[in-house]
């Protein structure tokens, strides 16, 4: 699963492709830290191509992904496709 929206990146270069390349969790706070990665595109991902660079990361609260346990992953797209810096996105 992936996030295609066109963003810049500090290369000046487009990336269209966007992975969450790492999520931590944290139980105890009902939280999780979401790092996304983008690429140039589904290919470049694909091919094992290094990112045009990852985005901040983003804490999403369980209440936010709609869980009561353990967020899975299908609820950490949609949460971050929620986000305002998404709109207009499109899941892959």
């Amino acid at each position: 699963m992936a996030i295609r929206k066109t963003l810049p990146t500090p290369f000046g270069v487009e990336a269209t492709y966007h992975h969450v390349s790492a999520l931590q969790i944290h139980y105890r706070e009902r939280v999780c830290d979401v790092v996304v990665s983008s690429f140039l595109d589904e290919t470049a991902r694909r091919a094992d191509c290094q990112p045009l660079g990852t985005l901040e990361t983003i804490r999403l609260g369980f209440a936010e992904l709609g869980a009561k346990t353990e967020p899975g992953r299908d609820a950490v797209y949609a949460a971050l496709m929620a986000r305002s810096e998404w709109m207009g996105a499109e899941a892959v």
